[in-house]
């Protein structure tokens, strides 16, 4: 059975395999530091008490009042996957959302990605920016030559 619910600070010891599995940025002490953040969100999936996926989301507040809710990273670990984990946990996510009054969810994914797509599709997500282009300024990385651009 897939429980699913918010990460709290007692359930970070248990998130080491999930980590790992998705490549994620951030170590335990940074995922400690991320619950602590105002306007971050966690969320878990967990079969036998094994936390097999994971999702975090921001909070944006907009000029105009509203708050959206973004999805930015859902992963769940392979042996788990199409086994309805990831719906479960996405369907959780959308209610959460809902019931705490954000004016809309969004997420980004890649085209190249048609697991997420499939995902996102399936519980109402539209891309209705056919043109839509993300530039992701990567400030991790070495920028060689940057400023010889003209």
């Amino acid at each position: 059975m897939v429980n699913i619910k918010r990460l709290e600070d007692k359930d970070i010891l248990q998130m080491k395999e999930v980590l790992e599995d998705d490549n994620m940025i951030f170590d335990l002490n940074n995922l400690k530091k991320f619950l602590t953040t105002p306007n971050t969100y966690g969320f878990i999936a967990k079969v036998d008490e094994n936390i097999v996926g994971f999702a975090y989301c921001y909070a944006l507040q907009r000029p105009d009042g509203l708050v959206m809710f973004y999805l930015h990273s859902i992963g769940i670990l392979p042996n788990y996957q199409d086994k309805g984990v990831g719906s479960k946990l996405m369907r959780f996510i959308i209610d959460f959302a809902k019931k705490s009054n954000f004016s809309e969810l969004f997420v980004i994914t890649d085209k190249g990605n048609p697991r997420a797509c499939h995902l996102y599709e399936k519980f109402g997500g539209k891309n209705d920016y056919e043109n839509e282009i993300v530039y992701v300024y990567d400030f991790l990385k070495k920028w060689e030559n940057i400023w010889n651009i003209r």
